[in-house]
């Protein structure tokens, strides 16, 4: 497995590229003992090591990751959680050796963020063969060998994105996507996303979606050429928040196009919702942030590492959700939290996961006055005297004794005696009552 590229063809020698592959090993290795150090730690002094690997260095996204990986393995104790990044570059090739040196250093699981290379799967696959659990988180390789996948559903993320820029502009308009590696299946997801939301009365301009390096700056610099070239451009719609990171840059992108921002002549709908982001909302510099949820994924990823560690199954696909915010959930009160506009429904498989963050409190009811009753004066009823026929009925008296009729015949005359009007009953026949029969219809 090649951990960087050859040397051929720059006139060094194949000696001299292998050289290169070593070194590059080495220093994954030692980065990975580094990030040990860094922690005060030994390699064996935790039950359970964790590593987090992102596809590239100094990324905030992932930094969230980061943080909600300590906070989780701090809670649930004995459990490290190592961050070892590749590179400043963020080449699949360093992503590769760092998941290399790992192996080396026998870390207990790792979840990753990987690039769609060979070289990153080829590593997937030796980590497990090795018996590392991977699981992977934001972007996934369904067949490298991963045990599972936590982040969010691309393709309805893109979707949630496009109805957000819908409610903006609801007659529709012209709109570009700006994105970055074609070939990153979660972007191509995302993108598509948008373009089901967007369908009857929108129209995506010949020249989108926008490609970027996935440097931050260069973002701004295509969002820039673009709104120059599109004067009546009406949307933008970033599927990553590439542009937004660049916080220098993008307050000169809106300056310069002011008044298109401030009357939303040209809407932008970001992704994510980082802090940095958050900010720059909350200051007037953004329309929409559609964002995922970072740092459910490096909870999340601790508890599924776990539970492999015991032996226990994992669902393959974790999806977290994501939240949308506009400047008017973000201008609150310093000590009230900001609250998104819509929620994403999370789709929570962990076994052994309990909930990450705890439902907001409600607010409780507001207690009105109570109500004056209206004192109505009514006439006294009057009590109505008891007649004399509404007391109680006398008890029937006993049959009369009638001549030739027995004790027998008494009884049944008390008992099957038929009511006033009434027709005699047919069954109080002679062969019923024998011969005094007669005294009883009497």
């Amino acid at each position: 497995m090649d951990a960087l590229p050859d040397a051929a063809g720059t006139g060094a020698s194949p000696t001299d590229g292998a050289l290169r592959r070593v070194a590059g090993r080495l220093r994954a290795v030692a980065a990975v003992f580094a990030a040990f150090a860094g922690l005060g730690l030994t390699p064996a002094a935790a039950d359970l090591r964790i590593a987090i690997v992102p596809p590239t260095a100094g990324a905030p996204f992932f930094e969230q990751i980061r943080d909600g990986c300590a906070e989780r393995a701090k809670a649930l104790g004995s459990i490290e959680c190592l961050f070892v990044e590749p590179g400043v570059d963020g080449r699949p090739a360093d992503q590769a050796a760092v998941l290399t040196g790992l192996i080396e250093a026998k870390i207990d699981g790792i979840a990753l963020s990987p690039g769609p290379q060979p070289a990153v799967a080829a590593a997937i696959a030796a980590a497990t063969k090795a018996g590392i659990a991977v699981v992977t988180f934001d972007a996934d390789l369904p067949n490298s060998g991963r045990r599972a996948f936590i982040g969010t559903n691309a393709r309805d993320f893109g979707r949630s994105l496009g109805a957000s820029l819908k409610r903006w502009k609801p007659k529709g308009g012209r709109f570009a996507i700006l994105s970055a590696d074609p070939k990153a299946p979660n972007l191509a997801e995302r993108v598509a996303g948008v373009r089901d939301a967007l369908d009857a009365g929108w129209t995506e301009i010949p020249s989108s979606p926008l490609i970027t390096t996935g440097d931050f700056r260069d973002a701004v610099r295509v969002l820039d050429a673009t709104l120059g070239a599109e004067p009546t451009l009406d949307a933008i719609v970033s599927v990553g928040a590439w542009p937004m990171l660049a916080v220098d840059d993008w307050r000169e992108l809106v300056a310069k196009y002011k008044q298109r921002f401030d009357q939303a002549q040209v809407v932008v709908v970001v992704a994510d919702a980082l802090p940095v982001q958050m900010d720059l909302v909350r200051e007037g510099l953004g329309h929409v942030l559609v964002g995922q949820r970072p740092k459910d994924m490096g909870s999340r990823a601790v508890d599924l590492l776990l539970a492999l560690s015991h032996g226990k199954r994992v669902p393959e696909i974790v999806y977290v959700g994501f939240d949308t915010y506009t400047r008017l959930d973000l201008v609150k009160p310093k000590d009230e939290a900001p609250k998104p506009a819509e929620t994403g429904a999370p789709t929570v498989l962990a076994p052994t996961s309990p909930a990450t963050s705890s439902a907001a409190t409600p607010a409780p009811r507001q207690r009105l006055p109570p109500r004056r009753r209206r004192t109505v004066l009514r006439p006294a009823r009057r009590r109505r005297e008891p007649s004399p026929r509404s007391g109680r009925r006398k008890a029937a008296a006993p049959p009369r004794a009638t001549a030739g009729a027995t004790a027998g015949d008494h009884a049944l005359s008390a008992t099957r005696r038929a009511p006033r009007g009434a027709r005699p009953l047919s069954f109080l026949s002679p062969k019923w009552l024998g011969k005094s029969h007669k005294s009883v219809l009497m």
